[in-house]
Formats: C-alpha cells, sequence, structure tokens
C-alpha cells in the first residue's frame, strides 16, 4: 500500500515536472516566433522605405492620404484612393476631398488641383528624415508643398501651403511609387 501510494506520488511529480517544462517550451516557441515575425516586419518596412526614398529621388511617387488635418487642429479619416499628392515628372497633383453626399468640383467631393513642380529640394537629416520640398503653380493651384518621409518605413506626412491665403492643410499616410498606386483621380481644377 505504502508502495503505491510512492509510486502514484512520483509519477503526480514527474507529470507536474513534464508539463512545466512543456509550458515553457511553449513560452519560448511563442517569443521566438513573435521575435521572428518582428524582425520580418522591420525588414518590410525597410523595403518600403527604400522604394519611397527612390521614388522621391525619382521623382515619380504618390503619396496616398488617409488623416487630413485642417487648421483648428480638426483631424478627419480620409479614403486613401481619393486624397493624394503626387508627382509625374514636372507634373505634380494635389487631390483632397470628403466623403460628402455632394459631388464637389472634381466630381469626387472635394478638389483636383494640378501644376508644374519647381525649386524641387530633397535632403535627408541625421536621424533619417527625408525632408522633399516643392513649389507647385499652376491654373487652381499656386503653393509650396513639403513632404517629409519618416524613417523606417514609408509613412509620411505632406503639408499644402496656398501662396494666397492660409487654408493650410496637412495629410498623413503612405508614400509609394507613382506606378504602383491605385487611385481615382478627379477632373481637375
Amino acid at each position: 500500500m505504502i508502495r503505491n501510494m510512492i509510486l502514484v506520488g512520483l509519477l503526480g511529480l514527474f507529470f507536474t515536472g513534464v508539463t512545466a517544462q512543456t509550458a515553457d517550451n511553449r513560452k519560448a516557441v511563442r517569443k521566438a516566433e513573435r521575435t521572428q515575425r518582428q524582425q520580418e516586419r522591420q525588414a518590410l518596412d525597410r523595403l518600403y522605405h527604400n522604394e519611397a526614398v527612390q521614388a522621391l529621388d525619382k521623382r515619380f511617387f504618390m503619396m496616398q492620404t488617409d488623416r487630413m488635418m485642417l487648421r483648428g487642429g480638426q483631424v478627419a479619416l480620409v479614403d486613401p484612393t481619393t486624397n493624394f499628392v503626387s508627382l509625374n515628372g514636372e507634373t505634380a497633383t494635389v487631390q483632397v476631398g470628403f466623403n460628402a453626399a455632394s459631388a464637389g468640383m472634381n466630381g469626387l467631393g472635394g478638389i483636383t488641383v494640378q501644376g508644374t513642380a519647381s525649386d524641387i529640394t530633397m535632403r535627408t537629416d541625421k536621424k533619417g528624415y527625408v525632408f522633399f520640398d516643392m513649389n507647385v503653380v499652376g491654373i487652381g493651384i499656386s503653393a509650396a508643398v513639403e513632404i517629409t518621409l519618416f524613417p523606417g518605413n514609408n509613412s509620411a506626412s505632406v503639408t499644402v501651403l496656398p501662396n494666397f491665403n492660409m487654408n493650410r492643410v496637412t495629410l498623413e499616410g503612405k508614400l509609394i511609387p507613382y506606378d504602383g498606386s491605385a487611385v481615382i483621380e478627379g477632373a481637375p481644377y
């Protein structure tokens, strides 16, 4: 009888140790998988960042925006397929709009303006931020456009500063090569 109790007690200790080892192994495996996913995400972000820098350098990019900040700090979430800033060689396009019931000036609930880009400068600071500035002049636009590409990925911010009024608008989104974009362009003003 005592022998059976000792045997049951030893078996209980053995299975408790096996269960603890299995739980520790599962934790270690999950941690390794999480680290691997994080490294893969960082590598992909670096690839997107390099593509964005090359697109800026070639002057052949599209910045699809999903957030718009207006005067007074108001923030609006917008559709990236209809809100963008692009440069195709020397032709710059700025399109902004809201999901509104009215068609707007461009037929999509906003405004689309095109112009010729000039005074283009590009520089990178010590921390890895890329600054791309240009002046855009056309029939419906005369503005300074300042793009900031954040380090480590293709997230960017663009500020459009009109020359004739104070209706400054800041857009945030992803900067991609022009040919990789899928946007709906409205009728230009």
